[in-house]
């Protein structure tokens, strides 16, 4: 994969982490879950960006504008916010 080779760099919200954690809690166990959540957190080259209220914000703007659901506009205002700030701020 390009990501874990470093040619690709990746961005994701915070909340890739809770969803994962989640449905691997639910499908395989508590133990599972956590072996996961830390796996993710080690995952090379991804960048997790937090949900501030400026993500929140434009959330709240797609949330108006499309069927998008309530998590997937938060991941995607990760997504254009980071693909919006100065080098500088990244």
């Amino acid at each position: 994969m390009k990501i874990e080779r470093r040619e690709l760099s990746a961005y994701t919200s915070t909340l890739t982490w809770d969803e994962v954690v989640w449905v691997v809690s639910r499908a395989l166990g508590r133990n599972d879950s956590v072996d996961e959540g830390r796996e993710l957190l080690g995952f090379p080259n991804i960048e997790f960006i937090d949900v501030d209220q400026h993500t929140l914000s434009t959330a709240q703007t797609l949330l108006e504008k499309s069927g998008l659901t309530p998590r997937d506009s938060i991941h995607l205002a990760s997504a254009i916010n980071k693909k919006n700030k100065p080098d500088n701020q990244r």
